[in-house]
């Protein structure tokens, strides 16, 4: 999933649990204004980490995976 889109992600499964930012914070152990944050498209980097969203994910009942690719150097297409 793309970064940008997580946030929404977020708030729709947590408005399908029928959760508020607050509840939701309140199960993951973090603060209602992170949740607010990444919602919202202004995450703090500080407090967004691949653990932090592993937690709220985690209080929704999803599991975090993470994936490393090669970016794409265009540079250098269509040479070996």
């Amino acid at each position: 999933m793309h970064p940008d889109k997580i946030g929404n992600y977020m708030a729709l499964l947590r408005k399908r649990a029928k959760l508020s930012q607050t509840e939701l914070a309140k199960r993951a152990g973090v603060s209602r204004n992170c949740v607010a944050l990444i919602e919202g498209g202004r995450p703090n980097h500080r407090n967004v980490t691949i653990g932090t969203l592993s937690k709220i994910f985690g209080a929704l009942g999803f599991a975090v995976s993470v994936k490393l690719v090669k970016p794409i150097d265009n540079d250098s297409e269509g040479r070996d």
